[in-house]
């Protein structure tokens, strides 16, 4: 397979001028250094230094609307790629190589609207980190774990990455299909929030986590097929993307069997 240190050919957004329209704040790589040291800072010093002392906050209906806000972006996030690319992003596996070129023959504006999605993306990324700000604000400090933080922050780094430097094809892949995770997710962030009344009937609490590793396990197939296919595919995405991806599956697998399969035994 022939690599190219330069992102090139029909696999690519490097042509595409993404600071024409979008706001350029997001577009240098100071804002995901600072926004990536002060989620850092908030997590570890200045947000138990603020409630140390102090009860946990009540944030139910701001939690709430957030849950619903995260739903809505995801959604929009699915119908931006969906809308631009056709059914070419339900057959990720098919058309690894050119998901998004072999969809809309190579249409400069259509191309833009994909890759507008994927800065909408990255945006979301960064709300993303709220999570651990109600987390901290209401005191839920077991929640705040090393898989947690880890995951936050470099998503932010690599999302950042991928959109502004990368910008390969592959990547629309995997936001659509992380979106469409975040939507379940969120959704039961939402309807678990009334309490123990709604909470009896999410049954599918535990499916979340395994919808998340299979995401890990269908990208990183993904990625094997364009590295070992006759397919035009930069280092800097493979091993960038394997390496979390890798991290994030056996990080989040450890999770399941702490909290999944060890109950079972207990029983």
């Amino acid at each position: 397979m022939e690599e190219h240190g330069e992102m090139a050919g029909n696999n690519t957004f490097q042509e595409l001028k993404l600071e024409d329209h979008v706001l350029p704040l997001f577009l240098t790589y100071h804002h995901a250094i600072l926004i990536m040291a002060a989620y850092l800072i908030f997590v570890r010093y200045v947000g138990p230094f603020l409630m140390g002392g102090r009860k946990p906050l009540v944030l139910n209906s701001v939690v709430r609307a957030y849950n619903i806000l995260q739903v809505l972006m995801n959604v929009y996030i699915i119908y931006s790629v969906c809308s631009s690319t056709g059914i070419a992003i339900l057959d990720p596996w098919g058309r690894v190589c050119n998901v998004v070129s072999s969809a809309i023959e190579d249409k400069s504006l259509a191309k833009l609207r994909v890759l507008e999605s994927l800065y909408y993306y990255y945006i979301n990324k960064i709300i993303d980190l709220f999570d651990t700000v109600f987390f901290i604000l209401r005191k839920k400090q077991s929640q705040i774990t090393f898989l947690h933080v880890y995951h936050h922050v470099l998503m932010i780094g690599s999302t950042w990455i991928s959109t502004i430097i990368l910008r390969d094809e592959i990547l629309v892949n995997f936001a659509a299909l992380n979106s469409l995770v975040h939507v379940f997710m969120y959704s039961y962030y939402f309807l678990s929030s009334f309490g123990p009344a709604i909470q009896k009937y999410l049954w599918w609490k535990k499916y979340i986590t395994s919808l998340q590793i299979g995401q890990f396990i269908l990208a990183l197939s993904m990625l094997l097929k364009l590295k070992f296919s006759d397919c035009e595919c930069t280092s800097g995405v493979f091993y960038l993307w394997s390496f979390n991806i890798c991290t994030l599956l056996i990080l989040f697998a450890d999770f399941y069997i702490k909290s999944y399969s060890n109950k079972r035994k207990v029983k």
